[in-house]
């Protein structure tokens, strides 16, 4: 064997350990404690789904999940994609709001959520909760 092939060898060798590796560990998340993992994260006391920015590998760091893994949990068992799960979180916490806090303006709360301004605000909550906010909030309170 040339020193050439020898060398592939230990690399194609080492390839093959990794993905074993990461096989093996993903092997070990079941379904439930992933989900146990997502859940504890988006029910934290910090709210950390409101921050401005925030991207898959922020929460995989925060989760120590792989993006990866975390990407295609949320797609195979939640159908939906990373956006529109964090979306999905801010709108949730949005009705909180208007709810517990009613006299704080659609631009206070957009801002307290994660949304860049109102008008981004309102779309996606139209988009996730059928209705708009105004709507939802005179449903509410009648």
């Amino acid at each position: 064997q040339s020193l050439e092939d020898r060398k592939n060898g230990v690399v194609a060798e080492k390839r093959e350990e990794v993905t074993e590796n990461k096989s093996e560990q993903e092997r070990k998340l079941t379904r439930g404690s992933i989900e146990g993992i997502i859940v504890e994260w988006s029910q934290r006391e910090d709210k950390p789904y409101v921050q401005e920015s925030l991207t898959l590998l922020d929460v995989a760091e925060d989760t120590k999940l792989s993006p990866r893994l975390l990407s295609e949990f949320l797609n195979k068992y939640y159908n939906i994609n990373f956006c529109t799960w964090i979306n999905t979180l801010r709108v949730e916490e949005v009705k909180r709001l208007l709810i517990e806090r009613p006299n704080l303006s659609l631009s206070e709360i957009s801002f307290m959520v994660g949304f860049s301004d109102p008008a981004s605000l309102s779309k996606i909550f139209k988009k996730i909760a059928n209705e708009s906010p105004s709507t939802y909030k005179k449903r509410i309170s009648a």
